[in-house]
């Protein structure tokens, strides 16, 4: 991920560049703008690039801890894997459960920090 814009002090307006890749041989470039915050509760992104949508991540205290709820609302632009979709679906699906899957438990370790328990991680709700 690369900051190619920066946004003011709630980070509203920044612009960055993520770069996700996959389990079968692409990848995606996004470029996310910051739209909406909500200190320790929402944040929103308008995406543009391979896909175009909004992404948001809704964070809530659970307990000792933080529930994250992250929802991307897409289309994809990319001209390959439209006319792929229909006979491909079962492979994306896969492939999508396990990027977000690998996501997820990549930020609940960087969350938890070093020598911290992560605990409760679940991918339930993942959809391609």
């Amino acid at each position: 991920m690369r900051t190619t814009a920066p946004g003011g002090a709630d980070d509203l307006g920044a612009v960055r560049r993520i770069r996700w890749g996959s389990r079968l041989p692409y990848g995606f470039t996004l470029e996310v703008k910051t739209i909406e915050v909500e200190k320790h509760a929402r944040l929103r992104g308008a995406a543009t690039g391979d896909l175009a949508g909004t992404g948001l991540w809704e964070l809530r205290r659970d307990g000792a801890g933080t529930r994250l709820r992250y929802t991307w609302t897409l289309a994809v632009h990319t001209l390959w894997m439209r006319i792929a979709a229909p006979f491909m679906a079962p492979v994306f699906r896969w492939n999508h459960e396990g990027v977000m899957r690998d996501g997820m438990e990549g930020l609940a370790r960087r969350l938890a920090g070093p020598g911290s328990p992560v605990r409760g991680a679940s991918a339930a709700g993942c959809a391609a």
